[in-house]
């Protein structure tokens, strides 16, 4: 009796643990989100390569935590550009800027008319 008493308690530990970890864990990530005045729309006038692109403003963009072949070289290149240039070329897009990159470029999270683009 003692030891079902002891595993009973145990497994109402774990659970309370679960359920404390998870509502901490919500709590700490439902708040990261980036004010309004890090969000950029934008129409995409050019596709570089399959990881940056230019839109209005002379501004070059490119995608946040992507690493794409640069193209016209590498395994790859071309096909990347292309399937970028399927998703947001000639569209107005959400950019959810993140910082500058070394090249001046604007780093973000994209998202098209459809799709979460990177």
């Amino acid at each position: 009796m003692v030891k079902l008493k002891k595993q009973v308690f145990l497994l109402f530990l774990l659970v309370a643990s679960l359920v404390l970890n998870a509502f901490f864990v919500w709590e700490k990530y439902e708040k990261k989100t980036f004010p309004a005045s890090n969000i950029l729309t934008a129409n995409v006038l050019r596709i570089i390569d399959g990881d940056t692109f230019d839109i209005e403003g002379e501004t070059k963009a490119r995608l946040a935590g992507a690493q794409a072949p640069e193209y016209p070289h590498g395994c790859l290149g071309l096909k990347a550009k292309e399937r970028l240039e399927e998703l947001i070329l000639g569209k107005k897009v959400k950019i959810e800027k993140v910082g500058k990159d070394n090249f001046g470029r604007q780093l973000g999270f994209v998202w098209g008319e459809r799709a979460f683009c990177g």
